[in-house]
């Protein structure tokens, strides 16, 4: 089990900010035919929900770099022909490339695996997108929706991100990401898959008009202690203090640090 052991170790990223591994399953299902063989999820059923309770419940511990606040995570979900946009020119370090009927089922299993592991405990983490291309206002993938709807009626939670073109993703609730040039919005967050946000500041609208503060002079001083904090990043990246930003699992240049607002 060596190979998605320690991939499963290489996963558990502390970030300031919320992070998107939209790679996740992905790359999980790649390691775990390594250890187990094409077919385990037949063959080693409770290896592989052990495994992902493994990265979920220790990215849902509180986190110091986050004020011990558990991680923000996000992973996605695909339909055929998002998956077949995003990793189908995609190889493994040994040449193979990503196969579709096989992570599919394992996305399958992990959203029956994880609404059965809600019903046990509150698990904030991973926030769940599902990306569907749409085509004259239907899903291309029917049985790909179709599946997605029986498991929303089974008490699945997560986020629909609907596209006519697969060149981009939706993370983080509504932070879109471009995929094809790799621009970058400040509206949209925009930027790739080695993607994140490296630290995020919320105002207290209620709090700001109680105590009558003007908002555009809090908007200034926190694009100030953002601009500080970045800074303070390139630091610890000069230095070699981060480590999951020299392995190459997330760029710097694509991050992007969040301003948020709260109404109650």
């Amino acid at each position: 089990m060596r190979y998605l052991c320690q991939f499963c170790v290489c996963s558990k990223l502390t970030i300031a900010g919320a992070i998107a591994t939209v790679e996740f399953l992905t790359y999980f299902d790649y390691f775990a035919k390594k250890d187990f063989g094409d077919n385990y999820l037949v063959t080693h059923t409770k290896q592989i929900a052990n495994h992902l309770q493994h990265v979920v419940y220790a990215l849902n511990q509180p986190a110091a770099a986050r004020g011990y606040q558990s991680v923000f995570w996000n992973i996605s979900i695909y339909d055929q022909y998002y998956f077949d946009s995003m990793f189908g020119t995609f190889v493994f370090p040994d040449f193979t490339k990503p196969e579709w009927k096989s992570v599919e089922a394992l996305q399958e299993f992990f959203l029956s695996w994880f609404n059965d592991e809600r019903s046990k405990t509150i698990l904030t983490f991973p926030v769940v997108t599902v990306a569907m291309l749409t085509e004259k206002g239907q899903c291309k993938d029917q049985v790909f929706a179709a599946s997605m709807a029986s498991h929303l009626a089974q008490g699945s939670a997560f986020f629909i991100y609907q596209s006519d073109n697969a060149d981009s993703l939706a993370s983080c609730c509504r932070l879109r990401n471009e995929i094809s040039d790799n621009t970058f919005s400040y509206t949209l967050g925009a930027g790739g898959v080695a993607t994140g946000s490296i630290n995020v500041i919320t105002i207290n609208m209620n709090r700001l008009i109680q105590d009558g503060r003007d908002l555009l002079s809090e908007v200034k001083k926190i694009h100030s202690y953002q601009i500080a904090y970045r800074r303070l990043m390139e630091e610890y990246l000069d230095a070699g203090m981060l480590n999951v930003y020299s392995a190459g699992f997330i760029s710097l240049d694509k991050t992007i640090l969040t301003l948020a607002l709260m109404a109650w």
